[in-house]
């Protein structure tokens, strides 16, 4: 028993020996060592907690149709905006605006998943039920298109498509343009400027349609479309659903 309290007593004051003979440095490394570790320690359960609440974000939009939709936008404003007091820049537009959408019908049977049609292409009776639920305020959300926002793409695929092609033959009338030496240009005129003139302001009307689809779908589903179509991500569940 005394032998075992004068070990003791022998291996605490060794201990305190070796600390007093330790460099001041030696100390103080092991002492951050040991508080780096604690600190690691907290800020690994602090960023696992956040990245619990933290919801997933998925990659929807990819490059080529985040270009193709802000450069559809742009180029109809110009071509719009500048209608017949700039007709070269107006012509060009409408050219860069037809190339577009060969780009979009391609992209829609070989582009990535959320960018094909079959993705959000549906029945006319999917659209109308999408509807009524959207006027009831609980929409189903999707992570790509809804079935109205499907419907409005193909609506203002194919009127672009009217309103390109029409301005093509018009300028094919007047004897200029790619179609100048086609059947196009001895189309009577004042139809062909009608279903422009018509279809181009049908298309403000779906362009207006659209925005006022995303702001509305932005707030009842608590998520930023518009950001989604800048960066291509979309939340997996929007900030504050616990569904």
């Amino acid at each position: 028993m005394i032998f075992f309290v004068f070990y003791l007593q022998f291996d605490n004051n060794t201990r305190k020996s070796v600390k007093q003979d330790m460099p001041m440095t030696d100390i103080a490394r092991r002492r951050s060592k040991a508080g780096l570790a604690v600190d690691s320690r907290w800020r690994i359960f602090f960023n696992y907690q956040m990245n619990k609440q933290l919801p997933k974000h998925l990659a929807v939009w990819d490059p080529l149709i985040r270009i193709f939709h802000w450069s559809l936008a742009v180029f109809f404003v110009v071509a719009y905006a500048l209608d017949d007091s700039w007709i070269l820049l107006h012509s060009y537009s409408g050219y860069s605006i037809l190339l577009l959408l060969g780009f979009r019908l391609v992209w829609g049977f070989i582009g990535t998943p959320y960018a094909r049609f079959s993705n959000f292409l549906v029945s006319p009776k999917r659209v109308i039920h999408y509807l009524h639920m959207l006027l009831r305020g609980s929409p189903q959300r999707f992570i790509g298109h809804n079935p109205a926002g499907g419907a409005m793409i193909a609506a203002l695929l194919l009127v672009l498509a009217f309103t390109t092609l029409s301005g093509i033959c018009l300028l094919a009338i007047e004897g200029s343009g790619p179609l100048r030496n086609s059947v196009a240009a001895q189309w009577p005129g004042g139809v062909v400027q009608q279903v422009h003139d018509i279809s181009s302001q049908f298309t403000i009307v779906l362009v207006a349609l659209h925005i006022v689809g995303v702001f509305v779908s932005s707030y009842l589903h608590k998520e930023n479309l518009v950001r989604a179509m800048f960066n291509g991500k979309k939340s997996e569940k929007p900030a504050g659903s616990d569904s």
